[in-house]
């Protein structure tokens, strides 16, 4: 049979041994949970974390993201990517925030008369429409232009020509394109889609003939004046007559906002 283990004694100054008291040792302090650690609120499933979730931003359609990619995949294929890419991608992020500007002006009556729209959703290409200034033989006319833009837009002006047939002008040629500083040597990339259209509004009205595209309606306007006015009435009507018997810009479809 095992003897019982004594406790341990150790002498003290009187000579008499003292028990030695077993050490006590703390109890251990349970480990934080997950739950103890984590004192946030968890967010709920769908909460807005954003400005722009708060804001209620709605995502593009699937219609507008598969036109936008089928142009840059296009764009892509053809410029090889790179630089050039990137080039195409700024200058449609700029025509849209051109059209959403125009679209707000319009929408306040600011645009002075002027409509345009991308054609077929395409931002590269669009289809406006200019009306006659007041008060000159223009007025009451409807003339249609067609804009080209390229990839380094805002950096270069787009090419412009009107779609209305013999706009007898002294500087547009006979083939609808028109000579003009601002689309050449004095554009300048501050300038937009509406201030461009305004300027050749304002040109119908003021022409250079000094830098004349077409010499006969230069001529007439130097040497005889009302004669000149006269022939600009009577292409007033006509263009109100083309603007009905033309195609008309159904194929301009409209721009899905949220795409923009």
């Amino acid at each position: 049979m095992q003897a019982a283990r004594l406790p341990t004694r150790i002498a003290t100054g009187d000579g008499e041994d003292a028990p030695q008291t077993p050490p006590v040792h703390a109890p251990a302090t349970p480990a934080a949970t997950d739950e103890q650690e984590t004192d946030q609120p968890q967010q709920a499933v769908g909460e807005a974390t954003t400005p722009a979730d708060r804001a209620g931003f709605q995502p593009p359609s699937a219609e507008a993201l598969a036109t936008r990619q089928s142009r840059n995949s296009a764009g892509a294929e053809k410029m090889g990517g790179g630089q050039r890419l990137r080039d195409h991608t700024t200058a449609q992020r700029r025509l849209m925030q051109d059209y959403r500007t125009f679209q707000k002006n319009m929408a306040e009556g600011t645009s002075s008369n002027i409509t345009a729209l991308p054609v077929d959703g395409d931002f590269f290409h669009w289809h406006a429409v200019i009306s006659g200034p007041c008060d000159t033989p223009w007025e009451g006319g409807l003339f249609k232009l067609d804009l080209i833009f390229g990839d380094d837009y805002p950096f270069s002006p787009p090419k412009v020509r009107f779609r209305t047939k013999d706009v007898f002008h002294p500087n547009v040629y006979v083939d609808g394109n028109i000579c003009m500083d601002t689309l050449k040597s004095s554009w300048q990339s501050s300038l937009n889609l509406e201030a461009l259209l305004i300027s050749i509004q304002s040109l119908l009205s003021d022409p250079n003939p000094l830098s004349a595209a077409n010499g006969a309606a230069a001529r007439l306007l130097t040497e005889n004046r009302s004669a000149y006015d006269e022939k600009i009435r009577a292409l007033v009507e006509e263009s109100l007559e083309q603007s009905f018997s033309m195609d008309d810009d159904s194929d301009d479809a409209e721009v899905d906002e949220e795409a923009v």
